[in-house]
């Protein structure tokens, strides 16, 4: 399975086994000659082989969700420059104000390799949720950014016989306990569910999820 970021610089690849999910930034930004691609991310899902339904990137292009045969949804935090994911990066409060892609006046160094991710949270969704082979996930930052507001990222899990979940992220800070240093940890809180008819009219459903369009 092969799917874009919204902004068309990143590509998601998933492995046919489902092991592992690559990240590759296509060309970066403003540059006037094409360039390989360079591989940031290499998120883990899991050592039990599965079907990849469906892969999301929020409109910020800072966080993942990866979907499954194994009724999970995957959560990653990422950035598009390939520089590591952090409070500073990700928590309302004090991420920053525009997408960081790399520049020559960058003030943080890139990874020579790519980084691998573990999953910051899972979702365990119903059984017929993420069963089937049409399951679908719909990732949309409030505002356009979710360090724009406090409210977070807004995801949708869809099955195929019409029903969304809905979930709100919400990253927040923890500090360890040992070393005292602050660490990103993400929390995904479910706001119940809806359906998706032919009796029902795509305006309403449309305001219901505030104006998420996923497929």
């Amino acid at each position: 399975m092969l799917k874009f970021d919204p902004s068309g610089l990143l590509l998601l690849t998933a492995a046919v086994d489902g092991h592992n999910i690559n990240i590759f930034q296509v060309e970066a930004k403003g540059g006037r000659e094409p360039r390989s691609p360079r591989h940031l991310y290499k998120l883990v899902r899991g050592l039990t082989s599965t079907t990849i339904l469906d892969m999301a990137v929020s409109s910020d292009s800072r966080w993942v969700a990866v979907t499954s045969k194994s009724s999970t949804v995957h959560l990653y935090p990422i950035n598009p420059d390939g520089t590591p994911a952090s409070v500073d990066t990700h928590v309302p409060a004090s991420a920053p104000a525009a997408l960081a892609y790399p520049s020559a006046a960058s003030s943080l160094p890139l990874p020579a390799g790519p980084t691998t991710l573990f999953a910051a949270t899972r979702i365990r969704t119903r059984e017929a949720a993420c069963s089937s082979s049409t399951a679908k996930l719909c990732l949309h930052s409030v505002a356009g950014r979710c360090s724009s507001s406090a409210a977070g990222s807004l995801l949708l899990v869809a099955s195929g016989d019409g029903r969304v979940a809905r979930y709100r992220l919400a990253p927040r800070v923890r500090v360890d306990a040992e070393t005292h240093r602050e660490l990103l940890q993400l929390e995904a809180e479910s706001e119940g569910s809806f359906v998706l008819s032919w009796e029902a009219s795509w305006t309403e459903k449309r305001h219901s999820s505030e104006g998420l369009q996923c497929w």
